[in-house]
């Protein structure tokens, strides 16, 4: 059986008003990472009562994308497999099996597709400044 790990918004009170944030839901998804493996992600979402801003666990956003069952380490490992190792969908399969990641080879693919999304999308102004004036300094 899978373990269930609880995570909390870490925000105790409401950054605009100083209010005291209320339970909205309790959500509880599957999620995967190299380090954990499976789990179950129990997550506790508050909202503020006056502005109605709601508040998530951070913890969990920094492992998994918001909508998403495969951590970031999972994403970064099969992109690096594919594209940096140059291997095929079924030996990243059977290479995340021998560290108890199961998954077909759709979500493989799948994986692959967002691993370069995220490197193609800037985080910050700041980076894609960065990135473009490395870009035209080369040339």
């Amino acid at each position: 059986m899978r373990p269930i790990l609880h995570f909390h918004p870490e925000i105790q009170k409401c950054p605009v008003c100083d209010s005291t944030p209320h339970i909205q839901k309790t959500d509880t998804k599957t999620v995967i990472t190299m380090d954990i493996g499976a789990f179950f992600a129990k997550q506790t979402i508050t909202y503020c009562p006056n502005n109605h801003g709601t508040f998530r666990s951070e913890q969990l956003r920094s492992l998994v994308p918001q909508a998403g069952t495969f951590g970031f380490d999972v994403i970064i490992e099969v992109g690096f497999a594919l594209f940096v190792h140059c291997r095929g969908n079924q030996e990243v399969m059977a290479e995340l099996a021998t560290k108890n990641v199961f998954m077909s080879e759709r979500e493989i693919s799948y994986l692959g597709r967002k691993f370069i999304t995220y490197l193609g999308t800037p985080t910050e102004p700041a980076n894609s400044e960065k990135i473009s004036f490395k870009q035209t300094d080369r040339l």
